[in-house]
């Protein structure tokens, strides 16, 4: 019994002497330790470029404009003269721009208006003329080559103001003025409209320039449009009697139709 127990424990030694020399050259290899700071993995990463469209359009503006100035013109019958035409030819300018991947636009322009007829009675004249200040955006729904179509939507403040004039013509002669100064009159009603513009614009892009620069495509174009739309505007008024007060209101609300010529520039980043 003796020798069967002093076998197992030797056994048992031996078994215990090799798992302890097969695990000495593991417990021996040094513990790294680091050198620096653990570098964190978004440093490792490349910057994220993440895609973005730029896109700005000046143009000068040619056009028609037309307001209902039925009552007014009521008034000056009224009191002899003949009828004032509502329709106006105008100038202006403006900006469209686009700072998204989205295809909508913020717009702005200003348009003024020409060639006014005057009504004249007698020696009296009056004369009337309309601007337009728009602010508003858009939404490009087609966009195919150069071609694109845009509906818009805006808001417009509308100064309108009245000359009246009597005496000698506007712009007098010198020997005119100097003979009798005070013969020229002239007195200005002012009043101003707002209004909400429903418009379309049809755009074609001529590409003059293009270059690519590090994923960046860079364009320069000449850009010729049409544009149209309808304005819902409130009512101006010109007092015409103190006591009693009275009031000749018109509607601002009208058509108007525009050519316009300006130059683009489109900047794309790509991924």
């Amino acid at each position: 019994m003796l020798n069967e127990n002093g076998m197992r424990r030797n056994a048992t030694k031996c078994l215990l002497f090799g798992l302890l020399a097969a695990g000495l050259p593991a417990m021996a290899q040094p513990i790294p330790v680091p050198l620096g700071p653990i570098a964190n993995d978004t440093e490792l990463r490349p910057p994220v470029r993440r895609p973005w469209s730029r896109d700005i359009t000046t143009y000068y503006r040619m056009g028609w404009q037309n307001i209902a100035l039925d009552p007014l013109n009521a008034e000056l019958v009224r009191n002899g003269y003949t009828a004032l035409t509502g329709r106006f030819r105008t100038v202006g300018m403006g900006t469209q721009m686009k700072i998204s991947r989205q295809p909508i636009f913020l717009l702005t322009d200003i348009n003024f208006g020409l060639g006014t007829r005057s009504a004249t009675n007698g020696t009296n004249k009056a004369s009337i003329g309309v601007s337009t200040f728009r602010l508003g955006m858009g939404y490009r729904i087609i966009q195919r080559a150069g071609f694109g179509l845009m509906p818009t939507l805006g808001v417009m403040s509308i100064p309108i103001r009245l000359r009246i004039a009597s005496g000698q013509s506007q712009t007098p002669t010198l020997s005119a003025a100097l003979n009798n100064p005070g013969a020229s009159q002239s007195t200005q009603l002012n009043t101003t409209a707002g209004a909400v513009d429903l418009g379309l614009t049809a755009t074609y892009r001529f590409g003059v320039q293009r270059r690519y620069d590090d994923c960046v495509n860079h364009e320069q174009a000449l850009v010729v449009a049409l544009d149209g739309g309808y304005r819902v505007g409130s009512r101006p008024e010109f007092i015409t009697e103190t006591n009693p007060l009275q009031r000749v209101s018109f509607r601002s609300s009208g058509w108007y139709v525009g050519l316009r010529i300006g130059a683009a520039f489109r900047t794309d980043r790509k991924l």
